[in-house]
């Protein structure tokens, strides 16, 4: 049993294209890069069982320029090919890949591709970026948005009590240093004969000098 081409997989396709005109060409090179921005976007909406393809026992150098791919739960890869040598959009929601030698293939013939999930659609890896229904957050793998209001308001307290604290600190570095005067210290002053004879030991005492 082979699994349909996804619900708005065909929508996905068309908004890539729109949106990455430069790589939507006919040129293999360019064609393979918006294949995987595709591949990578199915991942996210639709999960890790979408993805790219290749031929088997090739490296990955040999992806697939225009065909987008999922892992059946036998182990199999089903595979679509997207666009035409014209440039004409294939896939429609709902279709079957073509049986024989779309469906099911062996890994003996076509080897799947995982793709790293991101939301090109909405602002970039994990869906981070996303604003839904006016609320300020990410956009999650199934569509739900996550509201970080209260995670933006703390950290913005914690921001506001940072600046204030280097505010105190800078005032402190500015303020002049207090004048601190060290009184005079007067050493007496003594007076005295002092004779030393070689091998001479002897007690000298002197006295403070009077004015």
């Amino acid at each position: 049993m082979s699994t349909p081409f996804p619900s708005g997989g065909r929508a996905i396709v068309e908004k890539m294209a729109a949106q990455f005109p430069a790589l939507f060409v006919n040129d293999d090179e360019k064609q393979r890069q918006l294949t995987t921005k595709i591949g990578e976007q199915f991942a996210f909406t639709f999960g890790s069982q979408w993805g790219n393809k290749k031929r088997a026992n090739l490296s990955d150098d040999f992806r697939s320029k225009d065909s987008i791919a999922v892992r059946e739960a036998d182990g199999t890869t089903s595979v679509w090919d997207m666009f035409s040598s014209g440039m004409a959009i294939l896939v429609n929601d709902g279709d079957l890949p073509v049986p024989g030698s779309h469906a099911n293939l062996p890994p003996s013939e076509a080897a799947f591709m995982p793709c790293t999930p991101v939301n090109h659609l909405n602002g970039g890896n994990g869906g981070t970026g996303g604003t839904t229904g006016g609320t300020t957050g990410i956009t999650t793998p199934h569509g739900a948005p996550v509201d970080l209001g209260p995670v933006l308001a703390k950290l913005d307290a914690q921001m506001a009590e940072i600046a204030a604290l280097r505010g105190m600190v800078q005032q402190l570095l500015d303020k002049p240093a207090p004048e601190i005067t060290v009184p005079p210290v007067a050493f007496p002053v003594y007076e005295g004969d002092v004779a030393i004879r070689p091998l001479a030991t002897g007690r000298v005492t002197l006295h403070p000098k009077t004015d």
